[in-house]
């Protein structure tokens, strides 16, 4: 019997990938068994395949396992995974392993990638929120916008006062009152 192929599609080769966010690994796999089914599963009488399966074929991520490709469609594999959080620009690998129920092996070559950090989100005041130094009576009730921006998907905007948590929102524009 033959080993699988498999092979990197996505990320490319030294790709720049953002911590904290989440890319689709991708890789090309391909069996000589793919889809041949030839005995039934004694429980459930389901015909299994002999070939490369989904939960046969492992991402790693400098070299530790990571996951079990979440579907093969077309010969890809497929993977959602969030990128570790780093400080500063860090070198990676990405690699992959397919194996048919037959027990043979292969490997992918790695692909190499650089991570950098993610910048922190930025939140500039918006009109018709006060400007610095107008006098407010106390008890007043006013607006206070936002323009919210990030590389990430955000969760919230939070309105704090004095640190204490006042209001929040889901819209990266929220206007709070």
């Amino acid at each position: 019997l033959t080993a699988p192929s498999i092979g990197m599609v996505s990320p490319a080769k030294d790709a720049t990938l953002l911590a904290k966010s989440v890319v689709t690994l991708q890789a090309a796999v391909s069996d000589n068994l793919q889809g041949v089914s030839i005995f039934q599963d004694a429980q459930s009488h389901n015909p299994i395949e002999e070939g490369v399966t989904a939960d046969r074929v492992i991402f790693y991520y400098n070299g530790h396992p990571i996951g079990s490709a979440e579907s093969i469609v077309s010969g890809i594999a497929r993977l959602n995974f969030t990128i570790p959080d780093v400080v500063a620009v860090l070198p990676g690998s990405l690699y992959a392993t397919a194996a048919d129920r037959s027990g043979n092996v292969a490997t992918s070559p790695a692909v190499t990638v650089s991570v950098r950090p993610s910048a922190l989100p930025t939140v500039v005041l918006a009109p018709p929120t006060p400007s610095d130094g107008v006098s407010l009576q106390e008890l007043t009730t006013f607006p206070v916008a936002t323009n919210t921006t990030s590389e990430l998907p955000l969760s919230r905007v939070e309105l704090r006062l004095n640190g204490v948590l006042v209001n929040q929102s889901t819209s990266p524009n929220a206007t709070f009152t």
